[in-house]
């Protein structure tokens, strides 16, 4: 094995760590990113869910609920995303 060999491997194991370095560092800050997220949505649904429950519970016109901005629920299920296969 030549010296210039030896130096090219050397060259590419320190590159590669480096991007493993860089990849673990990168899904670190993305998995507090989710957590940030998800911890920011519990007070969202709170605070459309209580208002909307009260409007429900008290029998508010749709015009009503639709005045305060509170997403209106669906009450049909979504379409099936795959079909099966027949035999």
């Amino acid at each position: 094995m030549t010296q210039q060999q030896v130096d090219d491997i050397k060259t590419f194991y320190q590159t590669f760590e480096t991007d493993v370095n860089d990849n673990t560092a990168k899904q670190a800050a993305s998995s507090a990113s989710v957590q940030k997220k998800d911890a920011s949505r519990t007070p969202l649904e709170t605070g459309i869910a209580t208002p909307r429950n009260v409007a429900n519970a008290t029998h508010a016109t749709a015009a009503a609920i639709a005045a305060t901005w509170i997403p209106q629920v669906s009450q049909s299920a979504p379409a099936n995303a795959t079909r099966p296969i027949g035999r």
